[in-house]
């Protein structure tokens, strides 16, 4: 994520963590610039609202695309917010977030 607000995304995925003993996680490399952040998350664009239906990869792009914050925390509370109004009532299932953002 960039400072301005814009994604971009990866594109790559593994095991889940503490899963398998000796996981292998495809490599992926990205330069992070002084502002930007990488969100790596679990649970997000699995979540299900009331009428069945997916968060999806659009809107995770779309909270990440929503405009700049000033920190992780602001960030990791945004996607909260949109993910608890999106399931339009109490959280369902687990959902893991980190954002890793370089300070300048």
């Amino acid at each position: 994520m960039s400072e301005d607000g814009g994604a971009t995304p990866l594109g790559t995925t593994g095991p889940l963590l503490g899963f398998v003993r000796s996981p292998r996680w495809p490599r992926a490399v990205a330069e992070v610039a002084p502002g930007e952040a990488v969100v790596l998350c679990d649970g997000v664009l699995d979540t299900i609202n009331d009428e069945r239906r997916l968060f999806g990869e659009h809107r995770l792009v779309d909270v990440l695309r929503s405009g700049p914050v000033k920190s992780a925390a602001e960030l990791v509370e945004r996607l909260d917010r949109v993910l608890l109004d999106f399931q339009g009532s109490e959280q369902r299932d687990d959902v893991a977030v980190l954002v890793l953002r370089r300070e300048r």
